[in-house]
């Protein structure tokens, strides 16, 4: 085996390749800039570009407009009320897209449109509904109308699978559900008697399959900063069914690995001492090891210094046209997009001006990681 002597490696670590830029009077080079270089995009309109604020708080107070007669409530509603869960582009048809694309001169840009999902949770038989908004912007001598999306959707989505807000969802729970001797029992397994900390709820999914119910496993957690690897052995399995919050049921109660069937079996094992109680939490005015907190006492050698960075010595290797969400790196050039349900989205990337890929985005899903809780475990409707 053969091995490479240090002193051919010199040239390629000490000589700056040629054609670089000289310095300035600070020691950066006129081209070691922060700032990428700007992209040329082959047309002059992001036509899958997401909403801007302006444009979503124009649809927004469109929507609550009279004329829509919608009585959409604020986003803080409660579930049996009509109000809005989203705003966002809804892309052009490739057709249009691709017309427009291969003559960007002499064909317009399509019309853009928003989607628009709404919870009439007031209506007499309540459901969740997408419409298309446009076009855009919001301008009476355009005539912008609402007409439902069938695109994509082609019935109506139950009520009952839609995910509530949480806030909703806290205020119902401690209303209806969570009486004073049950709340003292959470409290009391929390670790937060006597303390000024609170619980909170963490709903998860699934919720339904059908859309004929809606139910939640909520773990019980307390309040403070990285409440998610401060967990609590205690869980419910709540019935939300429906509108009517008065109506909703603890079906079953997981304490330590215990199961209980109602809170009545459960306070009765809390009070009579057959609770296999776990053990307490650390108190919630403990809570900075879990927090962003720096960490007092001992310190780790040159740990006050900071972490290693990327740096791009003779300048960034990437355009960008930021105000049209472009993308343009080696050859390789793509439109960039966001929405709820896809995340990130490329559109049109090309390669040395060829197009090789329409459309590329994930597919959503909604993982249930493992776990050796129950909130990983989904429950069958009991019999009633």
């Amino acid at each position: 085996m053969r091995f490479l002597t240090p002193a051919l490696f010199l040239p390629f670590i000490f000589t700056r390749p040629s054609g670089t830029d000289a310095a300035d009077s600070t020691g950066t080079s006129e081209r070691c800039k922060p700032t990428p270089l700007p992209a040329t995009p082959p047309s002059a309109v992001n036509i899958w570009a997401a909403l801007t604020a302006d444009e979503t708080a124009s649809i927004a107070g469109w929507l609550r407009g009279p004329a829509r007669h919608l009585n959409l409530s604020s986003r803080a509603s409660s579930i049996s009320d009509n109000s809005i869960v989203l705003i966002e582009s809804y892309p052009p048809s490739k057709a249009e897209a691709l017309a427009h694309l291969l003559s960007p001169d002499t064909v317009a840009p399509p019309d853009r449109y928003a989607r628009v999902t709404i919870h009439h949770g007031a209506a007499s038989e309540p459901s969740v509904k997408d419409y298309i908004v446009g076009p855009l912007p919001i301008s009476s001598s355009r005539k912008t109308r609402m007409y439902p999306l069938t695109d994509i959707y082609h019935a109506k989505v139950p009520y009952n699978a839609r995910r509530m807000s949480l806030e909703a969802m806290d205020e119902e729970i401690m209303r209806n559900l969570l009486t004073p001797e049950m709340l003292s029992a959470i409290e009391a397994i929390s670790g937060l008697a006597n303390s000024n900390a609170t619980f909170g709820i963490a709903p998860t999914t699934p919720m339904s399959f059908d859309g004929s119910f809606r139910r939640h496993w909520i773990s019980f957690t307390q309040q403070v900063a990285g409440w998610t690897i401060r967990p609590v052995a205690l869980y419910a399995y709540i019935d939300m069914s429906g509108t009517d919050a008065s109506k909703w049921r603890i079906l079953k109660v997981v304490c330590n690995n215990q199961l209980f069937n109602s809170t009545h079996e459960f306070l009765k094992a809390y009070h009579n001492g057959s609770l296999n109680r776990p053990a307490v939490p650390e108190h919630p005015n403990n809570s900075s090891w879990s927090s962003r907190k720096r960490r007092e006492g001992y310190t780790r050698d040159l740990d006050d210094l900071p972490g290693p960075r990327s740096i791009s010595s003779d300048g960034l290797r990437f355009r960008l046209d930021r105000e049209r969400g472009y993308v343009s790196w080696m050859g390789w050039g793509m439109f960039l997009s966001f929405n709820c349900d896809m995340g990130m989205s490329l559109w049109d990337v090309r390669f040395r001006g060829e197009r090789l890929i329409y459309e590329l985005a994930t597919i959503p899903s909604s993982p249930v990681p493992p776990t050796s809780t129950v909130t990983g475990a989904w429950a069958p409707p009991p019999a009633i």
